[in-house]
């Protein structure tokens, strides 16, 4: 980012303290480290490319700690807070890995504008899709403002946004590779109606839909993308208690 207004209105968002420790992924040439060192009491600069890193310490001050390291692979350590003007390519493995960690209290992070869109979106809306179901059980979040593509350089072709997330510790945390394999079933078909949906994939028998707790849902005539994030937890649990949930490794999708 080479907006020095939107850097500082990064930083005047999350309102970093002097007795927090902050965790910025994806440093660059330090713009944004400087103003968070200047308020926080220490900011872990985590950096992929060497040179940048190697530049860092010359410049910033005695409660900077750069790394170099690909943000996927390494070990995260408890901090306060976290913001990343997040690489698009790495947006859904990047914001997941951190949720799954949970080790913060709230993350400023800069998204493509589409996939914020999709993280917050609601049931039954056009963007509402398995990534929704996911990171919505997983956190709480809010849409704060818009980035355009001018405040960074090289310049993307899309607008960007920003959303700050706060981690959730529930039962999804711990169901989570079940979550992503559920999901991927059942929202693949996410315009047909979820009885059918669930009975063809062999997740649910007839008149089960009947029973507690999933009689209040409606499942024969609500169709998938109209399931809530609470829904779905339920209907994987209900599943999952069964032994009818097959095993599947695919990345965490739409």
């Amino acid at each position: 980012m080479i907006s020095k207004e939107l850097i500082l209105k990064e930083v005047e968002t999350l309102a970093p303290l002097p007795q927090e420790d902050v965790l910025e992924i994806g440093s660059g040439h330090g713009e944004l480290t400087l103003e968070l060192a200047r308020r926080a009491n220490h900011v872990i600069a985590l950096e992929l490319d060497r040179d940048l890193v190697q530049q860092g310490p010359r410049t910033s001050p005695n409660n900077v700690s750069w790394i170099q390291a690909d943000a996927l692979k390494f070990e995260l350590k408890t901090v306060s807070a976290v913001i990343s003007n997040v690489p698009y390519h790495i947006s859904s493995p990047l914001v997941f890995k951190l949720l799954l960690w949970g080790g913060f209290g709230r993350a400023l992070l800069v998204l493509q504008k589409e996939f914020a869109e999709r993280l917050v979106a609601l049931p039954g809306s056009p963007n509402y899709g398995r990534l929704s179901v996911t990171f919505q059980l997983l956190s709480k979040a809010q849409l704060l403002f818009d980035v355009p593509p001018w405040a960074f350089s090289p310049k993307p072709k899309v607008w960007s946004s920003a959303v700050m997330v706060y981690p959730l510790n529930g039962d999804a945390r711990a169901l989570a590779p079940d979550l992503k394999t559920f999901t991927a079933i059942i929202f693949s078909q996410k315009n047909k109606m979820a009885r059918g949906v669930l009975l063809r994939s062999g997740l649910l028998m007839p008149r089960e839909d009947q029973e507690e707790p999933l009689s209040k849902m409606r499942l024969d005539t609500r169709r998938i993308r109209q399931l809530s994030p609470e829904e779905v937890l339920t209907l994987l649990t209900y599943v999952k208690n069964r032994h009818r949930l097959p095993q599947a490794d695919e990345e965490t999708g739409s």
